[in-house]
């Protein structure tokens, strides 16, 4: 098995027009290099709307369907530079293209030029919000401006509550310097400062809409549903009775209601963190983010079987999105309990709406190793580790199931691979060593067992 392929050669006309190539797209949907060549098409557009969202698309879905193969990562994280809109995500489309070989000195050169871009970017936003603060003293915008750099790209939370404090001197009921300082005490830990002011928020949000409340009808009330599905189709069991789902303008008070949850949560006051995320449901029903809230508080609680609710309503309320949260949990849950088709399922439908997300992979090569199918499992795995090559659980399993597929020397050249980017990584060299023993190479194996007590030693010295 090829790790990965580097060879493609992409020869289609250059008279192609996106029309002929979505017609070719719509006789031919699952080939990689129709994809490409259209999101190729679609970036010389520049002038057009939206040209780099339908271009990341279609890189996108190229990736999707041939996931070892680096040409479409480096296209995707060229979209990504030079549309200057997710510069967030280049340099990981480029370290992954470094991991595969690909392109190796072009890659290196353009993330140093995305580090150099970022201290500069950093420094301009820097200077843009001091010239506001010099301009504009008394208004608290600019000490929140202040407040946001420090906590996001100065990374200094003190500094950062500092400002916080002086716009919330200025308006004490600012929402903006309420939520900013509660997000601020949050990052430091001081909880019940951070509950305080997003409270405090909330109940002058919830003045202001007072008479609009008033106008709601008794049966906006909601009856929450809680208890035990063992089932997986949605349309068999009723989720939130008398939820209204239907499309409504958001209301700014729903992210106080999720603010103030992971305030409780993060300060182990669960029952609070449910409480009010149930208040906020009942309320604004029919918001995807709000259930997860809630899967994730009953989750982190032991709950697992009120968690499932929660969670499958998030996914059906938003079948398109990421739901990262809900498949997470939904995949784990069923998997322990041996469910593998309602399992596998999920992880279908999660790298779907995931499809850059090491995670979901990484549970595709553990579904096809629990059901035999190990050269799947392999080629998931392998996948798993082009996303996130320092995934240690990936190199393990890996190694198990080249010991069970007897792909011994196979597993031996491709965490050979894993360490030439991850040459620290304990988990790599341990499961070296069990290779080579297993080919009675006491050689090798010595070697990767005393490369394991040198990081070790490294480690406690901190070096």
């Amino acid at each position: 098995m090829k790790i990965f392929n580097k060879n493609l050669n992409f020869n289609t006309s250059k008279k192609s027009t996106e029309e002929s190539l979505n017609k070719e797209i719509k006789q031919d949907p699952n080939n990689p290099e129709l994809h490409l060549q259209l999101g190729l098409l679609i970036m010389e557009k520049k002038e057009e709307l939206n040209y780099a969202h339908r271009a990341k698309e279609s890189f996108l879905t190229a990736m999707h369907l041939e996931p070892l193969n680096p040409v479409y990562h480096f296209e995707l994280g060229n979209c990504y530079n030079n549309s200057g809109i997710w510069k967030h995500g280049v340099k990981e489309k480029f370290k992954t293209c470094l991991y595969m070989g690909y392109k190796v000195d072009e890659c290196q050169k353009l993330i140093e030029e995305i580090n150099a871009h970022t201290i500069l970017d950093n420094a301009d936003r820097l200077n843009t919000y001091l010239g506001w603060l010099k301009d504009k003293p008394d208004d608290p915008a600019s000490y929140n401006s202040m407040s946001l750099y420090y906590q996001f790209w100065g990374h200094d939370l003190p500094k950062a509550l500092e400002y916080s404090l002086k716009s919330l001197e200025l308006d004490p009921d600012g929402k903006e310097g309420l939520g900013i300082a509660g997000m601020c005490y949050s990052r430091l830990k001081e909880y019940d400062k951070a509950i305080a002011c997003i409270k405090r928020n909330l109940n002058n949000e919830n003045r202001a809409h007072r008479d609009d409340d008033e106008d709601e009808t008794e049966e906006k009330e909601q009856k929450i549903f809680y208890g035990q599905n063992d089932e997986d189709d949605a349309d068999d069991f009723e989720l939130y009775a008398g939820a209204n789902d239907g499309d409504r303008g958001f209301d700014d008070r729903e992210q106080l209601y999720w603010d103030l949850a992971h305030a409780y949560q993060d300060s182990k006051q669960f029952d609070k963190a449910i409480e009010c995320l149930q208040v906020g449901i009942k309320r604004f029903p029919g918001n995807a983010i709000s259930y997860t809230c809630l899967g994730k508080c009953y989750d982190e609680i032991g709950e697992n079987e009120l968690a499932v609710v929660p969670f499958k309503k998030a996914i059906s309320l938003d079948p398109d999105g990421q739901n990262f949260s809900a498949y997470d949990f939904l995949i784990q849950y069923y998997g322990s309990d041996n469910k593998l088709n309602v399992s596998e399922k999920y992880i279908n439908e999660a790298i779907k709406n995931n499809a850059e997300s090491f995670n979901f992979y990484f549970f595709k090569g553990v579904y096809y190793a629990l059901t035999k199918a190990y050269d799947e499992a392999i080629n998931y795995y392998l996948i798993c580790l082009v996303f996130k090559p320092d995934f240690a659980p990936a190199y393990k399993n890996l190694c198990e199931v080249c010991i069970k597929f007897n792909q011994v020397d196979e597993g031996i050249d491709y965490l050979l691979n894993g360490l030439k980017v991850n040459p620290d990584m304990i988990e790599i060299h341990a499961s070296l060593k069990k290779l080579y023993m297993l080919k009675k190479n006491i050689e090798q194996a010595n070697f990767h067992n005393e490369r394991i007590q040198e990081i070790q030693i490294a480690g406690l010295l901190g070096g």
